[in-house]
């Protein structure tokens, strides 16, 4: 007890912190010592470089993938043209013996308007379904299609069609399958 007595009678109950630019009572959040100026004070009696701008914003991480949905149809086959699926329709049209095949805007055919003419130009599991009766003259994408004369399916080659039918032309112009 006695060293310490004379130890701080020594020093006259001050120390270097009493002499120095900082405030020994007040502390940061951290337990560190603050600067009179209110800045923290590092180890070696410094001031601490602060960062004051704000951490960057969280992203969660990547970004997730762009569902783009399904890819765009595939270009009708019309006779010697390519249609735009998207937009165009094949259309079909008979003058007597002639067949015309000529691609036209959706809702403007004034004949058999083709949505497709083959499975090529359906999505995934699809084939090309031709309805050819006195009131509707079409062809859509369909799982499968009803058979017969009235309700074919159209096709380019015969891989497409049914087990036991062949991709034939018809005489509509266009190909379908029959045995």
């Amino acid at each position: 007890m006695g060293l310490l007595a004379l130890c701080c009678a020594a020093c006259g109950g001050r120390t270097t912190l009493d002499d120095s630019d900082f405030d020994a009572s007040a502390t940061n959040d951290g337990g560190g010592i603050i600067g009179k100026d209110g800045g923290p004070i590092g180890n070696d009696g410094g001031p601490i470089q602060v960062d004051a701008s704000p951490p960057p914003p969280f992203d969660g991480g990547p970004p997730p993938p762009i569902d783009a949905g399904p890819p765009p149809p595939a270009p009708i086959q019309c006779g010697s043209s390519s249609c735009n699926a998207q937009t165009q329709v094949c259309c079909v049209t008979f003058n007597g013996q002639n067949v015309t095949e000529t691609c036209t805007a959706q809702g403007q055919c004034n004949g058999a308007a083709l949505s497709c003419t083959s499975a090529a130009s359906c999505p995934s599991n699809e084939v090309c379904c031709a309805t050819l009766t006195q009131q509707q003259q079409s062809a859509d994408c369909e799982p499968q299609c009803q058979g017969g004369f009235q309700h074919p399916q159209l096709c380019a080659t015969t891989a497409e069609c049914p087990s036991g039918l062949t991709c034939k032309n018809s005489p509509f112009g266009l190909k379908v399958c029959r045995p």
